[in-house]
Formats: C-alpha cells, sequence, structure tokens
C-alpha cells in the first residue's frame, strides 16, 4: 500500500509488470501498469515512505526504482474547517483521519453483484429441490 494515500497499492505479476491500482478511481482496471523486466519474474514491490519512488524486487536478486509520475502521487488536501465566530477555532483533521475517511467511504460504497446459487435459480424456476416438510429424517419431539 502506498504511503501517502489509503486507496493506493501497487502489484507485481509473474510477467514482469507493475501495476498501480487507485481503488478511489477506479475498483476493477489498474490505474497504470509498467513492464519493468523481460525474463525474470518479478516477486517484490515496496513503496518508499518519503520520496515518489516504488522498489521492485524479481527472482534473479534484481532491484529496479521506479519514479512515480505526479498523477500517481496525488495526495487529497485536508479540508480546513470554516471559523465560526463566537465559537473557538477548530483544528483541522489529520491525514491519518482523512485517509481513513476516504477507505471507510470506499468500503461502504460497495459495487457487486451477487450472482444467484444454482439452487435460488432452480427454485425461482418452480423446479426447486428443497426438502419438504415431511420428508426429514428427524424424530418426532416427545414431551
Amino acid at each position: 500500500w502506498a504511503p501517502y494515500s489509503s486507496t493506493v497499492f501497487a502489484a507485481v505479476t509473474s510477467d514482469g509488470k507493475v501495476h498501480i491500482f487507485d481503488l478511489a478511481a477506479n475498483k476493477h482496471e489498474p490505474f497504470c501498469e509498467q513492464k519493468v523486466v523481460k525474463r525474470a519474474h518479478l516477486t517484490h514491490v515496496l513503496f518508499n515512505q518519503y520520496e515518489p519512488v516504488l522498489l521492485v524486487g524479481d527472482n534473479r536478486g534484481g532491484v529496479n526504482s521506479l519514479k512515480l509520475s505526479p498523477n500517481l502521487r496525488k495526495v487529497e488536501p485536508i479540508p480546513v474547517p470554516e471559523p465560526v465566530k463566537g465559537q473557538p477555532r477548530r483544528l483541522p483533521p489529520t491525514r491519518r483521519y482523512v485517509e481513513v475517511a476516504k477507505m471507510d467511504r470506499l468500503l461502504g460504497a460497495t459495487d457487486f453483484k451477487i450472482e444467484p446459487t444454482a439452487t435460488q435459480e432452480l427454485e425461482a424456476a418452480g423446479e426447486g429441490g428443497g426438502v419438504s416438510e415431511d420428508a426429514t429424517d428427524a424424530p418426532a419431539p416427545t414431551k
């Protein structure tokens, strides 16, 4: 995960590509991808904590450094609360608070479709394979 955004992460593949995802922009497609090596398999990826650099390691012991373009390192500005006359000045939220709120919004807005199971499709078509109550092997309750 990127140290500057709670919704940006990188993934590497065995075919030598680095994929950068920004879940806030698109949950299903990478924001960008770059072929880094031709003959080796990428195995590790790490964001630099202080600089816009991504380190990528491969199965042959090689390490490549990639500088992230400005589009890949956009940081959401911290909103500054408006001063209200007669009330004490409020402090702006911290970067951590802003990033947690961004991820909460992302997780709260799920956009997945639940596919019906085969059993549900059969039941909807009137061919339900459900077990009727009188076909159970359960013993009758006793007093």
